[in-house]
């Protein structure tokens, strides 16, 4: 029987760099918006001034628009008419600075809320589990019925209640005899662990995928947010889809790993899926828990015939 897993660390290295380069970003595009603040204030001025240089009755003191209307009494004295052309000049120049200056400080500091808000670690959300998950493990069930399937390597997994679609790569055991887990870098990969049953097979399968990292979330991020029922697609190497409705969830501390019900030989077709969360420890880069998904085979779905339609 395998030793619980031993996840690859998020090092706190890796999010103080990754933290400086959000704070870089977000004072950048604070400055683009003292800049829109400051080109608004300059256009302001300049119609400031434009109005006070223009007595009443010049053309410049009206808007633009109205300085072709006609005037308002009888004897107003006319003006020097200005050189065609250049009328509207002025007044179009400060009307269209004002809003692209405006539009400037606008964009600013609505990117400025946006690198804030993406500047949100992703750790605070895998630390957050939803009241519903217990640390006991869950009622199990399965069909009676059910055949099992010859053992053929599992190539993808499917969780449409979550939107996972990801591939599916081998999974052995360290020196040590923990598991190994996938690349911490790919964000949508997914492990098997090959010494144990495939996915059809009498047993637990077990399926591993990272809840995050520095540089983003992964894979298993809302695995904790599965409900009873919910399913679960394995696709085959043999092109087979073998389909699984979840149990419950489960929360469980990596000291006290739940590895014989984890990984128990059963004689029915069964699913582990198995990532990080709970309190994160920032001196390891290690999450204390792990969320545990099981799940039991449902039904055997055969692949469509060659131009068949999807619903033949």
């Amino acid at each position: 029987m395998p030793e619980p897993i031993r996840p690859s660390p998020i090092t706190a290295t890796s999010r103080i760099w990754a933290g400086c380069i959000t704070l870089l970003a977000v004072a950048l595009l604070w400055v683009l918006f003292l800049l829109g603040f400051w080109l608004c204030l300059s256009m302001l001025r300049h119609l400031r001034t434009a109005r006070a240089a223009n007595p009443p009755g010049h053309p410049g003191a009206a808007p633009w628009w109205l300085w072709n209307a006609a005037p308002d009494t009888a004897d107003a004295t006319p003006l020097p008419a200005q050189p065609k052309g250049r009328r509207r000049t002025g007044g179009r120049v400060a009307l269209a600075g004002f809003v692209a200056a405006a539009v400037l400080c606008a964009g600013g500091v609505s990117m400025a809320v946006f690198g804030l808000a993406s500047g949100t670690r992703t750790d605070v959300g895998a630390t957050v589990i939803p009241a519903s998950v217990a640390t006991a493990l869950p009622r199990l069930s399965h069909v009676h019925g059910v055949r099992a399937l010859a053992r053929s390597v599992p190539v993808s997994v499917r969780i449409p209640a979550i939107g996972v679609s990801a591939p599916v790569m081998k999974l052995g055991k360290n020196p040590d005899g923990t598991v190994q887990v996938p690349p911490l870098a790919d964000h949508n990969l997914t492990g098997w662990y090959q010494y144990g049953p495939a996915p059809g097979q009498p047993g637990p399968a077990v399926i591993l995928g990272h809840v995050d990292s520095a540089t983003g979330i992964s894979v298993f991020y809302h695995l904790k947010d599965l409900r009873r029922g919910d399913r679960i697609y394995v696709t085959l190497a043999d092109e087979k889809v073998t389909a699984f409705a979840v149990d419950g969830v489960q929360k469980a501390a990596k000291d006290a790993f739940p590895t014989a019900a984890v990984y128990a030989e059963g004689d029915y077709p069964a699913l582990r899926l198995i990532t990080c969360g709970g309190p994160f420890d920032p001196t390891t880069g290690h999450y204390l828990d792990n969320i545990v998904i099981y799940a039991h085979m449902i039904v055997l779905r055969a692949p469509n015939p060659p131009g068949c339609p999807l619903r033949c």
